[in-house]
């Protein structure tokens, strides 16, 4: 997932280290890191929860947002069992 994540942000990924390294020039704030994405897994009984978080240019935020759920929703259609029966229909 995180592979997907990088990969749905690389175009953007210049602008986004920009702007994070401002902030921090601006707040004085040397510590903090960098802005990367992240995928936090919760399992339960019954499901699995991704909390996904990533830096976006709010210029290009509903772009972004697509590229990464058609990224993320790619790598989840390849884990299902069922995933290349239902390819094949």
């Amino acid at each position: 997932m995180i592979a997907a994540l990088i990969e749905a942000l690389k175009d953007y990924q210049e602008e986004i280290d920009r702007q994070t390294h401002e902030i921090q020039r601006t707040t004085n704030a040397s510590t903090g890191g960098d802005a990367l994405p992240t995928v936090q897994l919760k399992f339960s009984p019954h499901a699995v929860e991704a909390h996904v978080r990533y830096p976006v240019h709010l210029q290009y935020a509903a772009e972004t947002d697509e590229r990464v759920s058609q990224a993320l929703l790619q790598v989840i259609a390849g884990l299902r069992p069922n995933a290349a029966a239902d390819a094949s229909s």
